[in-house]
């Protein structure tokens, strides 16, 4: 399921980027973000560009959404897709080390300084929602 997953999102962003012209100039093209959310048996995820306000004049297939001030769980990671499960690993480790949980109620965010491609290095931050201390979301 993982894979598969993981090939729709890369399929999404390499059609992202080919309509990048196309897109709103208030979009900012050096912020990437893949916002996901993972339940049990499913993943969703959004890919897409930032901007600093709303943005009305999107393509009927595409959406605006707004994420919330949160606490994260905030790591950089710089090398190999293969890599990246290492990462995760460890900000895991990092929450149980601390007592800390993640939100799942919260869309968790991959941010890219570019789009993302399929087989380039990656530079990227990985922000984990935190659920608050105390067990309120």
């Amino acid at each position: 399921p993982f894979d598969i997953a993981e090939s729709r999102t890369l399929d999404a962003w390499e059609a992202l980027a080919e309509r990048e012209s196309s897109l709103p100039g208030s979009l900012a093209r050096e912020e990437w973000l893949s916002a996901c959310h993972i339940r049990e048996t499913e993943l969703t995820c959004y890919v897409g560009m930032t901007s600093e306000s709303a943005v009305g004049e999107l393509p009927d297939d595409l959406i605006s959404i707004q994420i919330p001030r949160h606490e994260y769980l905030v790591a950089h990671h710089h090398g190999t897709r293969d890599e990246l499960g290492n990462l995760y690993a460890a900000m895991f480790a990092w929450l149980q080390r601390h007592e800390r949980e993640v939100n799942r109620e919260i869309l968790w965010i991959e941010r890219y300084g570019a789009p993302f491609g399929r087989d380039a290095e990656l530079d990227m931050e990985i922000w984990l929602p935190l659920r608050q201390q105390g067990g309120l979301a």
